[in-house]
């Protein structure tokens, strides 16, 4: 089998290849050289038009690889910055709701006791919330009725 990966440059060189040329030329020659040295040898994509781009199955390392060419070659620098300021803030996110450190980052924002305006300490632990028993909510619906 072969590499995906090889296989994704040869679509990346195609579509680079049926490019409109002021696009072609922001795109360093020595990314394109890469592309076609590592390019598959025996995959062809057949993408003859920017219409079969839209239309065709890409792979997602292809479309990965497309994204990296618009943000760092063919975008305005105000696009590339909200762009990497917008790669940051998902990464930020991913480390913050990790699963495995969502426990950490709880104890350095909340600490388990805070000084109140009284001066007294108030635990911040979490509560423990019992259920009442089905006798007990029976009774409590009984009184409420009577009541009304």
């Amino acid at each position: 089998m072969e590499d995906i990966y090889s296989q994704s440059y040869e679509e990346v060189y195609e579509i680079i290849n049926i490019m409109p040329i002021e696009l072609s030329r922001k795109i360093p020659i020595r990314f394109k050289q890469m592309l076609e040295k590592n390019k598959s040898k025996i995959y062809k994509a057949n993408i003859t038009s920017i219409e079969e781009v839209n239309e065709s199955n890409l792979k997602p390392e292809t479309i990965a690889l497309l994204a990296l060419i618009y943000r760092d070659y063919l975008c305005s620098e105000e696009k590339r910055e909200e762009l990497i300021k917008e790669k940051l803030s998902i990464k930020e996110q991913e480390e913050l709701y990790d699963i495995n450190n969502i426990f950490k980052h709880t104890k350095k924002k909340y600490p388990e006791t805070a000084n109140t305006e009284q001066g007294k300490n108030i635990s911040k632990d979490l509560i423990e919330i019992k259920k009442k028993s089905f006798i007990i909510r029976m009774i409590e619906k009984i009184k409420n009725f009577f009541t009304k």
